[in-house]
This record gives structure tokens, sequence and C-alpha cells, in this order.
């Protein structure tokens, strides 16, 4: 969801919107879907990993 930030008018925290605009209409996220799928693996290979290892550690430690 994209706001723009509206100038002397009203403030509110947190923010009603996950996308701040400074200016009407200028800003708006590119979005690459091929840089998304990228993003998304090494994300997952990023968290798979940290589990792998805390379940390591918890077997070296007899938990």
């Amino acid at each position: 969801m994209v706001t723009a930030i509206p100038p002397n008018t009203w403030s509110a925290y947190p923010f009603p919107s996950s996308i701040l605009l400074y200016k009407e209409g200028q800003g708006y996220p590119k979005f690459d879907f091929a840089k998304a799928k990228t993003y998304f693996a090494k994300v997952n290979d990023k968290v798979a990993c940290l589990i792998e290892e805390t379940i390591r550690k918890w077997d070296m430690a007899g938990l």
C-alpha cells in the first residue's frame, strides 16, 4: 500500500502504509519478478541453513 505524505496536514504512528511517497505519484517501487524470485530463494536458503545449524547444535548438546 502506498500513501503520499500530506504536507502540513496530519501525522500518524504507525504510518498507515508500508511505502511512503514524499511527492504524490513519485517513488513507486518497480517490481522485478526475476529479482524477487532470486531474493525469495536466497532468503529461504539462509533460513534453512539457520534451522539446520540450530538443530545440529541442539543434537551436539544432547537436547
